[in-house]
């Protein structure tokens, strides 16, 4: 979709005019025939061609552009260099964050042989592992249970 827009040579262009000249290739033609007598230049033909390089110009000048962005709107990617971006402590605790990520993987696949461990038992232990404690209640079907408070 973008292909209309670039131009190899110039960069970004206006697809809709398809013009085989650019304001520049009009500036270096007005400039080799401009005063040239034997070009025979009338007035009218002077002020024709300025006007054809004022809109040849608007519509693609033919020469680098600057382009202002927001810069809330631009993605940077910060490449590796020969200087850190970030202060030291910063790089620091960085770094004790990747040590950490390290760790909780390591005590998460040590978790997971515990729980294949109670399933692969001759009598496999199927309840939930991380119940810590349970209280069984034994009465009669009917029974109340009261408080007796503190």
């Amino acid at each position: 979709m973008t292909v209309g827009f670039l131009d190899g040579y110039y960069g970004v262009r206006d697809p809709a005019i398809n013009g085989s000249y650019t304001a520049v290739d009009l500036l270096e033609y007005a400039r080799s025939v401009w005063n040239d007598q034997t070009a025979n230049l009338t007035a009218t033909h002077k002020t024709a061609l300025a006007e054809l390089i004022v809109r040849a110009g608007l519509r693609n000048p033919g020469f680098d552009t600057e382009v202002v962005l927001p810069t809330g709107k631009v993605w940077m990617e910060a490449l590796k260099g020969g200087q850190a971006l970030l202060e030291p402590f910063k790089l620091a605790h960085r770094g004790m964050d990747v040590l950490k990520v390290e760790e909780e993987v390591r005590r998460e696949r040590i978790e997971n042989l515990r729980r294949a461990q109670r399933i692969g038992l001759a009598e496999p232990r199927l309840s939930d592992p991380d119940i810590e404690r349970t209280t069984v209640i034994h009465g009669v079907e009917n029974g109340v249970i009261v408080d007796p408070g503190d």
